[in-house]
């Protein structure tokens, strides 16, 4: 089986959110999803490399959509894309 890209797997509104932003990566359920027929999910754990583009991925989902944050530290962040929960790294 060929690899799928990210945005092939996770939901098709916050796929079209990220899919033009170089600096994150799936990661739990949506990343097995990408190697393995897997059951769909409509959560997305996003990982990112650092602070700033955490801040980056963040800023940037809240001015694509409706963002209701659910919980923030200061290297996590678990809340909701327009309905869609999210997780970010």
């Amino acid at each position: 089986m060929t690899p799928l890209l990210p945005t092939k797997v996770m939901p098709a509104e916050l796929a079209r959110a990220v899919s033009d932003l170089p600096y994150w990566f799936v990661i739990g359920g949506q990343a097995v999803r990408c190697f393995a027929p897997y059951r769909p999910s409509r959560d997305v754990d996003f990982g990112v490399a650092n602070k700033v583009h955490f801040e980056s991925l963040l800023n940037h989902l809240q001015a694509q959509g409706q963002v209701t944050i659910l919980e923030k530290t200061s290297d996590t962040v678990h809340l909701q894309f327009n309905g869609i929960k999210v997780s970010i790294f």
